[in-house]
């Protein structure tokens, strides 16, 4: 059972790549592949736009965290391990894709679910 405390609190998005776990205190750290606005045919009115692994090396799905139905809008997207290029993998035009590596919120585990860790 959930403390009162955690009651009216929802947890962390899982909206990571990635995440670093630090084994002396217990704490995640999001790793996020971030799709820099650009050359995307995806109109994002200014929110983020996420990339997520799947079980196939070097793909990425789309992810948006602030999407009503985010599995409308997924598309696959690849990299080319030799040149580091991001590209959409239903499009073989030369334009590739802007993607920024970066650290997200950490998070920690609270009875079986992550929640942001927030410094008051």
């Amino acid at each position: 059972m959930k403390p009162t405390e955690l009651l009216h609190t929802a947890p962390g998005q899982k909206r990571a790549a990635y995440y670093v776990r630090n084994p002396q205190n217990g704490i995640n750290k999001e790793i996020l592949l971030e799709l820099q606005p650009g050359n995307t045919a995806i109109h994002t009115e200014g929110r983020e736009i996420f990339l997520k692994p799947t079980d196939n090396p070097n793909e990425f799905m789309t992810y948006h965290p602030y999407a009503t139905r985010p599995e409308l809008l997924q598309r696959k997207v690849i990299v080319d391990e030799e040149t580091l290029a991001w590209r959409y993998a239903d499009t073989f035009d030369a334009a590739n894709l802007n993607v920024e590596v970066r650290e997200g919120k950490k998070q920690i585990p609270l009875y079986g679910e992550y929640y942001d860790l927030n410094k008051n």
